[in-house]
């Protein structure tokens, strides 16, 4: 299921267990990812667990890992891409100030990085 959704064992252990709640992001993912599980009842614990006809799609997904996977990883595109489009959209709309800062800032944090360790032994 971790590898279905993208959701870490420990999260979906310790909801599993009742030490946490699902946020709205978990309950997106594992709604998107079965789809045959009815909104509803996971939200509101009204109706069926699974909406009519879905018996064949749950019978897919749990014998069929690859089209799970396909299923999983084209959510996770869409997601990426509406994520990149958000992201765009913001920079668009920056200052050429704040495109500065923000180019400045990126360049020291990848500086910080790749900066050899001082002290390390290979200097002499």
């Amino acid at each position: 299921m971790s590898k279905e959704t993208g959701i870490s064992e420990t999260v979906l252990q310790n909801i599993s267990e009742g030490k946490n709640m699902p946020s709205i992001k978990i309950t997106v993912k594992l709604l998107s990812t079965y789809k045959m599980v009815n909104a509803d009842w996971w939200l509101l614990g009204e109706g069926e667990m699974l909406k009519k006809d879905s018996t064949k799609e749950a019978i897919a997904v749990d014998t069929n890992p690859i089209e799970s996977e396909v299923l999983f990883l084209r959510e996770r595109l869409t997601q990426m891409h509406n994520d990149n489009s958000a992201l765009i959209r913001t920079l668009e709309n920056m200052s050429s100030r704040e495109m500065q800062l923000l180019y400045q800032t990126s360049k020291s944090k990848v500086n910080e990085r790749i900066k050899p360790e001082s002290g390390n032994g290979t200097d002499r």
